[in-house]
């Protein structure tokens, strides 16, 4: 009979307390209902997830993809 050890999966280390990601649904939780609000949440929930991911060019195309626009849509609403 082999090491029945060695089939399993293991699960890679973390370096913190939360994986990025979970990171990114905290931020998300907490951000989220507060954008409703106010629009600085908005640009807030941005910057975190942007010194969360640690990639600057990745997270700027996301930025000018998803939040951007609907930053305009709602200055351009209230200027209206």
């Amino acid at each position: 009979m082999g090491d029945h050890r060695s089939s399993r999966k293991t699960r890679p280390k973390r370096k913190g307390l939360y994986s990025e990601g979970e990171k990114n649904k905290l931020i998300d939780a907490l951000l989220d209902p507060l954008a409703k609000e106010d629009d600085i949440f908005i640009v807030i929930d941005s910057v975190l997830h942007f010194l969360n991911e640690k990639d600057p060019e990745a997270s700027l195309v996301k930025f000018a993809k998803y939040t951007l626009p609907e930053l305009l849509r709602r200055w351009l609403r209230k200027n209206a």
